[in-house]
């Protein structure tokens, strides 16, 4: 694209609504995602549950190796609430903050256990009381699970919203309110999935594939090569 017809192009981009970008994104991304899943593997509540605390700022693959074993000594909450914070540890090797992560998966089952006879509660409300969840993690247990509609806001999803343009706000709550405006309802949780995936494959933190993006009209920083052009952030 030359640089007269980029800014041409951009001005357009400039007065089209947020409602308005999120339909053409939509395509894209349908496009791209048509069948898009959670990466997590998981067999129930609680196994999604203990998924979900340790997927925090760690690669749902590394997870996903290191859950078989995990859920094989500890099957359910009841058997967690009573693991021992060292022995547990030894389960997490490659898990991000895995101290921190054990202490609150004991904590959260021994309260599951107690207070709602180790059935995962599923309420936002309850859910955001337990150690280790924080609204990215409510939302994205209790549409996963119980198909409540929600927009669960990660690190993907808050990088994509703001390249392109859906959401430009830095705190993730602030985010999440403004997606949900702008995007139906019965998009939420659809919106998530695919969201996730182009941040994890496409739309990466480093080096992101700008040039083969089919999304990169509508990127915020995203330009032809031009001596102006802003840094990736």
């Amino acid at each position: 694209m030359n640089p007269q017809a980029y800014h041409l192009l951009l001005g357009i981009l400039t007065i089209m609504t947020n409602k308005d970008r999120y339909i053409h994104i939509k395509k894209i991304l349908d496009k791209l995602f048509p069948n898009a899943q959670l990466e997590l593997v998981y067999e129930d509540d609680y196994q999604l549950f203990v998924a979900t605390i340790l997927s925090a700022r760690c690669a749902d693959k590394t997870v996903n190796e290191k859950t078989p074993a995990f859920f094989k000594k500890y099957p359910s909450f009841s058997a967690l609430s009573h693991a021992n914070n060292f022995e547990l540890i030894t389960y997490l090797k490659d898990i991000t903050y895995a101290e921190s992560k054990a202490q609150q998966l004991i904590s959260s089952a021994l309260i599951i256990t107690e207070k709602f006879n180790g059935t995962l509660p599923p309420t936002i409300i309850d859910l955001l009381a337990l150690p280790g969840i924080g609204r990215k993690s409510a939302n994205l247990i209790v549409s996963e699970l119980y198909n409540t509609p929600a927009i669960a806001v990660d690190t993907h999803v808050s990088r994509v919203s703001q390249r392109i343009g859906l959401a430009p706000q830095k705190d993730l709550f602030e985010q999440e309110k403004h997606l949900m405006r702008i995007i139906p309802q019965t998009d939420w949780i659809r919106f998530t999935r695919q969201a996730i995936l182009f941040g994890r494959y496409i739309c990466t933190f480093n080096a992101p594939k700008c040039t083969n993006c089919s999304a990169k009209e509508f990127c915020n920083t995203y330009t032809p090569n031009t001596p102006d052009e802003p840094s990736l952030f």
